[in-house]
C-alpha cells in the first residue's frame, strides 16, 4: 500500500513537472516573429485555435488548461501582437492579457487632402497588416463637420455639410488595429485642437477674420509655397487681394478640382465652372483644399506686408514675386516650362 502511494506521489510529481514544462519550455514552430490578431469578440478557444494554426503553440490543450486554471479566460485583450519564436505558453498569455499591442504607425504629410490621406491609410494598412485586417478601405470624405461640432468647438464656424478637409492635422500617429473612419477623425481632430486651436486660440480671437477663413487660407498657402518666409509674403498677397476684391488666382485650387499637380495651369482650366476655381470666382474657395501644417497656419494668421501682388513657384521650389502683372508674365515665361 505504501509502495503504491509512493508510486502515486512520484507519478504526480513527474506529471506536474511535465505539465509545467509544457507551459514554460514548450515552444511553437515559429522561425520568425508572428503578427497575431485577437479580434474583438474572440473567446479563448478561438484564440487558442488560431495560435495553434499559426504555429505559435504546439498544443491548444495546454494553452486552454492554463487559462482556465489561472482564471484568465476572459481577460485576453483584442489587438495586434508580435509573438516571438522563443515565447512559451506562459509568455504568450502574459502578452495577450497585457494589452501591449503593436500600434499602426502612420505619417500624414503637411498639405495632404482627404483623398490623399485615404490613399495613404490604405497603402499603410495593407503594408502593415498584410491581409490580417479584413478591410483597409477608408472613407473620411463622407464624414461631415456637423457630426463633430458638438465635441469640437473650433468647428462651430464651419459649414455643417462640409467635409473635415482642413482639420485633419498632418502628423505621425499611433493607431490601433481596429481603427475606423470615425475613430481616425476624432484622433486627428483632437490633435488639431491641441496643437493648433488651443495653441493659437488668443491669436484667432484677436483676428477680424473668422477661424474657418483662416484655415481655408492656410490650406491654399500650404499648397502654393514651401518655405515659411515665402508663406508669410504669399499670405500678405492673398489677404490683400481679398480686401481689394481681386481674384485670388491660386493655381492649387485648379489642381484641387482636377486632382493633378501641375506647375502651369492652362487658360482653359482657369475657365472651369467650379466654386473652387479662384480664377473665376471671387473670394476664398468654399472649404479648405488641404490639411495645412503649423507654418502655413501661422502664416495665414500673421501675413507679411510687401509691395508684391503676384507670385509663382518654379519647378525647383523657388518663389518668384512680382509687383505688377507685367512683371508676373515675364516671370512665367522665364521660370515655368
Amino acid at each position: 500500500m505504501k509502495f503504491k502511494i509512493f508510486l502515486g506521489i512520484i507519478f504526480f510529481i513527474f506529471l506536474s513537472f511535465w505539465f509545467l514544462g509544457q507551459l514554460f519550455f514548450s515552444f511553437g514552430d515559429l522561425k520568425e516573429p508572428l503578427i497575431f490578431v485577437v479580434k474583438p469578440g474572440d473567446n479563448f478557444l478561438k484564440v487558442s485555435t488560431n495560435l495553434k494554426k499559426a504555429g505559435a503553440i504546439k498544443s491548444s490543450f495546454f494553452f486552454e488548461i492554463y487559462l482556465i486554471f489561472s482564471n484568465q479566460t476572459k481577460i485576453l485583450k483584442a489587438g495586434t501582437y508580435q509573438i516571438l519564436p522563443e515565447m512559451s505558453i506562459i509568455d504568450i498569455v502574459k502578452l495577450l492579457t497585457s494589452g501591449k499591442t503593436i500600434n499602426w504607425r502612420l505619417t500624414i504629410p503637411e498639405g495632404f487632402n482627404i483623398r490623399e490621406i485615404e490613399n495613404r491609410l490604405k497603402e499603410s494598412c495593407l503594408l502593415t497588416f498584410k491581409n490580417i485586417r479584413e478591410n483597409c478601405d477608408f472613407d473620411l470624405k463622407s464624414l461631415k463637420i456637423k457630426d463633430f461640432q458638438e465635441q469640437f468647438s473650433f468647428l462651430q464656424e464651419a459649414p455643417k455639410e462640409s467635409s473635415l478637409e482642413g482639420f485633419l492635422f498632418p502628423d505621425t500617429y499611433e493607431l490601433p488595429f481596429d481603427i475606423d473612419n470615425v475613430k481616425i477623425a476624432k484622433i486627428m481632430l483632437s490633435n488639431f485642437e491641441k496643437k493648433v486651436f488651443l495653441k493659437f486660440k488668443s491669436d484667432f480671437q484677436n483676428q477680424k477674420k473668422n477661424f474657418f477663413s483662416i484655415i481655408t487660407m492656410a490650406s491654399l498657402i500650404e499648397k502654393e509655397v514651401p518655405s515659411f518666409k515665402d508663406k508669410e509674403i504669399v499670405s500678405g498677397i492673398l489677404w490683400k487681394r481679398l480686401e481689394t476684391k481681386m481674384p485670388l488666382q491660386v493655381d492649387a485650387t485648379i489642381n484641387y478640382i482636377s486632382g493633378k499637380n501641375k506647375f502651369r495651369i492652362s487658360f482653359e482650366e482657369t475657365k472651369i465652372d467650379n466654386p473652387y476655381n479662384t480664377y473665376r470666382y471671387l473670394g476664398l474657395p468654399p472649404t479648405p483644399i488641404s490639411n495645412p501644417g503649423l507654418e502655413s497656419i501661422r502664416a495665414a494668421l500673421f501675413p507679411k506686408e510687401s509691395p508684391y501682388w503676384f507670385y509663382l513657384s518654379t519647378p525647383a521650389g523657388e518663389t518668384i514675386f512680382s509687383k505688377n502683372f507685367k512683371e508676373h508674365l515675364l516671370a512665367k515665361e522665364k521660370y515655368l516650362p
